[in-house]
């Protein structure tokens, strides 16, 4: 750091000042590395920025005179932290909808390039997202952190379900019964880290009650599909079809005739697909991946139907989501569940024009 504030060290891509800004300035890390930067916006939309940006402390309120050079900032957040705020920032003001008056309507960016347009969030440690989600908190920006923060982590795919979890239960942003399924298939408690547990604890215990009705049910219907898929195939019949042996269908020479190896092989398959994908066990997916593998329609057929029998009978949808029943409302606050209406009662109906005079 020199004398005047100004750190020897810039980012690469925050090095030179910004071109027009209306209000230059400085902005430096805890770790020493400077970014030029614009402050319009974070003032405009920040309360503290504005007060620390342009009120003197001890002058009574005082404003800062602008003398134009870039004001000099110092924070206690990492620069991996600040530059993603800087990012975040740049990104709400690009995705920001435009009003136009001429033609009274809001255009809005499409959903593609704004995804494509997200700050790149390489794989960092859970101190840099502790640090950008109390700047945000800190500065009162979260109606512009917060969704950035969640979508960037989401497309990088770097981070385990654990945090992204976390960070669902911090910023409100993100769907809680998908990365609770997601844990599911990462290993259930084990996967639980103490940093991702003491964030949902804090934020949103009902989430880490949740989870953890969530792993015993799942345990419980996954140890009775695997029992249950332990049976011949729906016809009855344990062996390879008619068909089958006449034609020497593509089971029969891959498993040399031996159907206990063929159904063996196939359940215990099923049992890791399942496992890793409870959602996706729709009897026509079953099928389809039984056909991947089999490649035999009439083996895939008994076979993939017994498989989706146990899996129908051993669980149901609360087996491996926290809140399936939950309904996401409307605008207004009107629930989504239409009234079911009432079948009229036909006999009633005819006694009572038999009767009308």
């Amino acid at each position: 750091m020199q004398a005047d504030g100004i750190p020897v060290k810039f980012d690469p891509n925050y090095a030179t000042p910004v071109r027009g800004a209306e209000l230059p300035a400085i902005l430096v890390s805890s770790d020493d590395v400077g970014f030029y930067g614009d402050l319009k916006f974070l003032v405009d939309h920040s309360p503290p920025f504005h007060d620390m940006v342009f009120v003197v402390e001890g002058c009574g309120g005082k404003e800062v005179v602008d003398d134009g050079k870039p004001r000099v900032l110092t924070f206690l957040c990492s620069a991996l932290a600040l530059k993603f705020i800087l990012e975040a920032m740049s990104y709400a003001v690009v995705n920001t909808p435009i009003v136009t008056p001429q033609e009274n309507e809001t255009r809005r960016p499409t959903v593609t390039l704004a995804h494509k347009s997200l700050p790149c969030l390489k794989k960092t440690d859970k101190t840099t997202i502790e640090e950008i989600l109390d700047f945000s908190k800190m500065y009162e920006l979260d109606d512009f952190v917060h969704l950035t923060l969640y979508d960037s982590m989401k497309k990088s795919g770097h981070f385990p379900p654990a945090v992204m979890l976390a960070v669902t239960a911090w910023t409100h942003h993100g769907n809680s019964n998908y990365w609770g399924t997601q844990l599911i298939t990462a290993g259930g408690l084990q996967a639980m880290d103490e940093w991702s547990t003491k964030i949902i604890k804090y934020h949103a215990p009902d989430i880490l009650e949740g989870l953890t009705t969530l792993f015993q049910r799942w345990e419980e219907g996954y140890s009775k599909f695997k029992e249950s898929s332990v049976r011949v195939p729906i016809d009855g019949y344990d062996g390879f079809h008619k068909v089958c042996l006449v034609n020497r269908c593509k089971a029969f020479k891959d498993y040399k005739g031996n159907f206990q190896l063929l159904q063996t092989t196939t359940r215990e398959m099923m049992w890791a697909y399942a496992f890793r994908s409870p959602m996706l066990m729709h009897p026509s997916k079953v099928a389809k991946y039984c056909m991947d593998t089999i490649g035999c329609d009439v083996c895939v057929e008994r076979i993939a139907g017994a498989i989706s029998w146990a899996w129908k009978h051993s669980t149901k949808k609360q087996t491996w989501t926290m809140n399936p029943r939950k309904r996401t409302p409307k605008r207004g606050g009107k629930s989504i569940t239409k009234p079911k209406k009432k079948k009229a009662n036909n006999g009633a109906a005819a006694a009572a024009a038999t009767a009308a005079p």
